[in-house]
């Protein structure tokens, strides 16, 4: 019969020579996991660290496609990521394992060739560059894992939401999109207002996932009478109808801001209007009645904020419900590049500023000038003289009507040799 023997480990010590160390301690260990005894204790416990196992997967014909090159684990519940480099196609997958982890089923959460053929793009996952995941469990509807790779911005995924094939879905700073327009209709009547000027602003946002950066301001509206001024210490009962269409309908919510000021240098003071479901029907537009009355306050400097940045990071971190990003890059594209279209052609920020006055190939809509307070082009900026015959300006007769219901894009005029 073979000789068995039993250790019952009590700590590990390297001062001694393996030869003269305890049979209670050991000199040297594989496969252990130091651990806290306790949530407040400094008591640390020596644990065996099990090997890996082979498991079933139990769904008929399931398959994990490409290359592992990250992973996140919750209790029962293992999120990989894959790459097919030969089809440049990107996957998530979500394994659930039973409790004895001897079997486990197989579900998909994000599709790379569905997603080539819809969006024609991917997540741009890299072999060469794996990815760094952390699994945090806020619930059993909120189960999120944030993960870097160094070549792409940060991103997030609740993966407690099934498939979710948008790519830009998981990034941190997402595209707003174009074409969402804000239209404002101002009423004498309805509201209760301080004297001065009101603007609003919107963003997008999804519940406990991002929100986007403001995508509109409206112009500023003035808070009194239609034809006559309001004194500072009185009340103006007018109120503004903001209509929102044409939105983005990849988020669930947009949120309205309305910007209050008392004089022109005053600080000022930021209302959440409220949030308003975005209809999945692109038609549809949001019409609110703002009075004045209701909505809660921030702090204005967060809508510098909001939305934050495209970053690149290449680790990541968390402590106390807080994320941390590290090795980041900023990826701002180079404003040299910007182009602007217009009816005579596409010119380049670049070329408009190194344009002269005696190379008129720009059009006439992109030159620089200044008139003098009888309308007339007075000379091209810098320094060089322009030709009257290049551009004719109208003579212009102000009218000046009082209609404090147009907006400030709406008052355009000025006052007798004024320039």
């Amino acid at each position: 019969m073979n000789k068995r023997e039993t250790h019952i480990v009590t700590g590990m010590t390297r001062d001694l020579a393996a030869n003269r160390v305890e049979p209670s301690l050991v000199y040297d260990a594989h496969n252990i996991r130091i651990r806290v005894v306790g949530n407040n204790s400094t008591l640390l416990s020596v644990t065996n660290e099990k090997g890996t196992s082979e498991f079933e997967i139990t769904n008929a014909d399931a398959t994990i496609k490409g290359t592992i090159i990250g992973s996140a684990s919750f209790t029962n519940t293992l999120v990989l990521f894959t790459v097919d480099a030969g089809e440049q196609e990107d996957y998530i997958y979500r394994v659930d394992f039973d409790e004895t982890f001897d079997t486990a089923t197989l579900s998909l959460l994000f599709d790379g060739a569905f997603c080539m053929h819809t969006y024609d793009k991917g997540l741009n996952f890299s072999i060469e560059h794996p990815i760094e995941a952390l699994a945090v469990y806020e619930n059993d509807e909120i189960q999120k894992v944030y993960w870097v790779d160094g070549i792409n911005q940060p991103r997030m995924i609740n993966i407690c939401k099934g498939e979710q094939n948008n790519p830009d879905a998981f990034n941190f700073n997402r595209e707003i999109g174009v074409g969402a327009k804000m239209s404002i209709t101002k009423y004498n009547s309805g509201g209760e207002f301080r004297p001065g000027t009101v603007q609003y602003c919107f963003n997008y946002f999804n519940k406990f996932a991002q929100e986007t950066n403001i995508v509109d301001v409206s112009p500023l509206y003035y808070i009194s009478p239609k034809e006559s001024g309001l004194a500072a210490d009185d009340t103006s009962g007018c109120s503004f109808e903001i209509t929102l269409s044409n939105l983005n309908t990849d988020f669930d919510f947009v949120r309205l801001y309305a910007i209050y000021r008392s004089s022109e240098n005053a600080t000022p003071n930021v209302r959440i209007v409220g949030d308003y479901a975005v209809s999945k029907d692109s038609d549809d537009s949001i019409s609110v009645v703002d009075t004045g009355t209701f909505g809660s306050t921030i702090d204005a400097s967060s809508l510098l904020f909001m939305g934050g940045q495209y970053i690149i990071a290449g680790t990541l971190a968390e402590k106390d419900n807080t994320l941390f990003l590290g090795n980041i890059k900023n990826a701002v594209p180079n404003i040299g590049d910007i182009e602007v279209s217009t009816q005579s052609g596409t010119f380049k920020i670049k070329d408009i500023h190194d344009h002269t006055g005696e190379d008129q190939t720009l059009p006439v809509e992109l030159w620089s000038r200044a008139f003098d307070y009888d309308g007339n082009p007075a000379r091209f900026y810098p320094e060089e003289d322009i030709p009257v015959t290049a551009y004719t300006v109208p003579k212009i007769t102000y009218k000046y009507s009082k209609n404090n219901n147009r907006s400030s894009f709406g008052i355009k005029s000025f006052k007798a040799r004024e320039n």
